[in-house]
């Protein structure tokens, strides 16, 4: 496995611009934080990232990089498109019939999209954190054959979209205009009546998001290979990353291929996130592993499930950036207090390693525990507490010898009423041969 590779003749590599983001670097075997990104470049064998650490540059095959940065949550002010392999493309969008539309992006250069690509658009683009999550916890939950609609009110109905919003050929309009509509039929609320289950014509200026038949469509595949965000919101989930010339060609997991408008160091001065998806026997995140143990210990009449990739109500894993603005994690496990998760481990060489955090909205105090069994004897190897002073702890615990790794969450002085923990990144990685 190759390791990350220190960059001597810092005059290769331009500087970073004044308002470059810093983010937090997550390798297989180590974190590093406060890391900018300066460059990306290829070899017919290999794509290596370039990144600047204080005076020191810092290059990484793509192969041992995990995360940096993420998708953040800030309101953005475009619709958006849900493609079917789950990216997410920003912008002013056009519909040219009933089965194509594209989309004006200030980054990228798309080529027509066919509907069939498609799984959810969001018209009316959510104003605040908490409503961006509410309205993506919506469209992910969706379920069945019918299409999907939110109104800005928060009212959701179902039925079939039987015409898309059409544009004549001179215009650009999107949805701002109060003559676009959508036509849809079969048109149910929440406990309808059969006077209201019929055909209507609704103004797009009424509708927050639709999702396209979830059962048609089917879930949203796992991962890709590498995924990038954007400044405007976009998620790329690219099965390919190519240079085209001095600019960055994609090859979306929908099949669709998109160019950045811009040269490859303009590119990616607008780039929040990256995040791939390496196999190999070196690495296991927790949330791919069966858990040898798991036991909740409830002084209430509520049960809390162990979260694996998701936290302990189903939601995403949420961490935060370097901006304090919430980002999407999408590995990790989550568990609250009082409760412990174990796992068999075969004493080889090996280090577990996660950033903890509470949950968002979570309010208690809280403290954790890693735990090693080794000869016959469990000891504690770690211990932290989490609170509105200290919100995230990073652990490196060595595993040689170990036959278990235990991690305990545990209440403090506010009891278990929001010991909410994530265990973001949660993963062993094996020492190097």
């Amino acid at each position: 496995m190759k390791k990350v590779i220190p960059i001597l003749l810092l005059a290769l590599l331009p500087n970073p611009p004044a308002n470059a983001q810093v983010a937090d670097l997550v390798l297989d075997s180590r974190v590093v934080q406060g890391a900018q990104l300066l460059e990306c470049s290829q070899t017919s064998a290999e794509t290596n990232w370039s990144f600047k650490l204080h005076d020191e540059q810092i290059r990484v095959p793509q192969e041992s990089l995990l995360r940096w940065g993420g998708w953040t949550l800030a309101a953005h002010p475009n619709p958006a498109v849900w493609l079917i392999d789950g990216s997410w493309l920003s912008g002013e969008i056009t519909f040219h019939s009933n089965d194509t539309l594209s989309i004006e992006n200030a980054w990228l250069d798309i080529p027509t999209i066919p509907l069939t690509a498609v799984r959810g658009i969001v018209f009316q683009p959510p104003h605040s954190f908490q409503h961006w999550m509410e309205t993506m916890n919506w469209m992910e939950s969706t379920q069945g054959s019918a299409d999907w609609l939110r109104h800005v009110d928060g009212t959701v109905r179902t039925g079939i979209i039987r015409q898309w919003p059409q544009s004549s050929e001179d215009s650009r309009d999107t949805f701002d205009g109060e003559d676009r509509t959508l036509q849809i039929s079969n048109l149910a609320l929440r406990n309808a009546t059969p006077q209201t289950q019929m055909q209507q014509v609704l103004r797009i200026a009424e509708i927050e998001s639709v999702v396209i038949s979830p059962q048609l469509i089917g879930p949203v595949p796992p991962s890709a290979p590498i995924t990038l965000t954007l400044q405007d919101g976009s998620r790329l989930r690219c099965q390919q990353m190519v240079m085209d010339g001095p600019r960055l060609k994609f090859v979306l997991a929908a099949g669709l291929s998109v160019t950045s408008l811009d040269s490859r160091l303009v590119f990616l001065t607008g780039i929040t996130g990256i995040v791939c998806h390496n196999e190999t026997s070196r690495l296991a995140f927790l949330s791919d592993l069966e858990p040898a143990n798991y036991r909740y210990v409830s002084d209430s009449t509520l049960s809390w499930k162990l979260g694996r990739d998701q936290d302990c109500l189903g939601h995403t894993l949420l961490g935060r950036d370097s901006h304090g603005q919430w980002i999407r994690v999408p590995k990790g496990i989550a568990t609250h207090s009082r409760s412990q998760v174990a796992y068999r481990w075969d004493g080889k060489p090996a280090n577990f390693l996660a950033q903890i955090a509470r949950a968002s909205g979570a309010s208690g105090i809280v403290e954790c525990k890693i735990l090693l069994a080794k000869a016959g004897q469990l000891r504690v190897a770690s211990s932290f507490r989490l609170d509105n002073t200290t919100e995230e702890a990073f652990v490196d615990v060595d595993l040689t010898d170990a036959q278990l790794l235990v991690l305990l969450t545990e209440p403090a002085e506010l009891g278990s009423y929001g010991d909410h923990v994530l265990w973001l990144d949660a993963r062993i990685c094996r020492a190097i041969d």
